[in-house]
């Protein structure tokens, strides 16, 4: 199966990965393609925004911690149901365990080469100028089996500094997809586990409608659309969701558990299972034929008191 797909990466965390596949997502959906998305990993912080971008649900996908059978099948939901499947990777792009878990180490590039789809790797420009050319080289030679399609450079100083940086990657024969400039307004906020929550953002649209016009401005998103279509999977394999906990369960569901990965809950009740919501900041209790009650991962140490 063959589908327009790509990979966002980087050399490491803070590159502003987040920020242009976020931009990314919007720019491509403002000109009428429908976008679906994913996040390498179990990060769910992420995958909120992607979600207030796109307008769709997005999908997490963990090569250590998932059946490869289930991301076959996640990966098929996100081709079939959009016109570009954008892929927003974790850490730096060969980052991941020591050890393989379920079929690889959990890096973005193990996602990569199982799908065949190329990859875009965002370099934050900041401190460096011609030896970015070395920097994206080693990516590009470090594993022959993934398809490295060429560069974003983000917090560019000034266009000198643009053009020694594009002079040294096009001289080394690598592709520049554009060059955004070193924008304060296009930082987000943190917190200890990570970016602060899509629902925390008090101006989150606002701010994924500026980031795309920036995107649109300074990438080149025909092209980008371009390597895009070059993604494919060797086989179409049938979806393979996780079996319920129960036939009746209860999700705890607020402000403090709200890490809830939609492709449990759709599996859940393709399976049969009837699904109930319950606030523990509410005092709600679960459903009373509840036969499985789930509490999913969030911040309930912030509302312990309440709790």
């Amino acid at each position: 199966m063959s589908h327009p797909t790509l990979v966002i990466a980087a050399p490491a965390s803070g590159s502003g990965k987040t920020t242009v596949t976020l931009g990314m997502i919007r720019a491509f959906r403002d000109l009428n393609f429908s976008v679906t998305s994913a996040k390498v990993g179990p990060d769910y912080i992420d995958a909120g925004f992607h979600k207030i971008a796109s307008h769709r649900s997005c999908i997490n996908l963990d090569s250590w911690s998932m059946r490869e059978t289930l991301i076959d099948g996640l990966v098929i939901q996100g081709m079939r149901s959009s016109d570009l499947f954008i892929i927003e990777g974790v850490m730096g792009l060969f980052d991941g365990a020591m050890k393989s878990g379920s079929f690889g180490n959990g890096s973005t590039a193990s996602i990569a080469k199982k799908i065949q789809a190329p990859v875009i790797l965002i370099i934050d420009a900041r401190s460096q100028a011609q030896s970015v050319a070395a920097l994206a080289k080693g990516f590009r030679d470090h594993d022959a089996g993934l398809n490295f399609a060429g560069v974003i450079l983000n917090r560019v100083s000034s266009e000198r500094h643009a053009k020694l940086l594009t002079n040294s990657l096009e001289s080394a024969g690598l592709t520049v997809f554009g060059v955004i400039p070193h924008l304060k307004e296009l930082e987000l906020g943190s917190r200890h586990l990570g970016l602060v929550q899509a629902q925390e953002h008090r101006n989150i649209e606002k701010y994924i409608k500026q980031t795309a016009k920036i995107m649109s401005d300074c990438l080149n998103l025909n092209d980008i659309h371009r390597v895009a279509t070059s993604a494919k999977l060797k086989k179409q394999p049938l979806v393979s969701s996780l079996k319920p906990l129960g036939q009746h369960i209860s999700i705890a569901k607020d402000a403090a558990f709200s890490f809830i990965y939609p492709h449990l809950i759709n599996g859940w009740r393709e399976n049969g299972a009837e699904i109930f919501y319950f606030s523990p900041l509410q005092d709600e209790r679960p459903a009373l034929h509840s036969d499985a009650i789930y509490l999913p991962g969030g911040y309930p140490e912030l509302y312990a008191g309440k709790l």
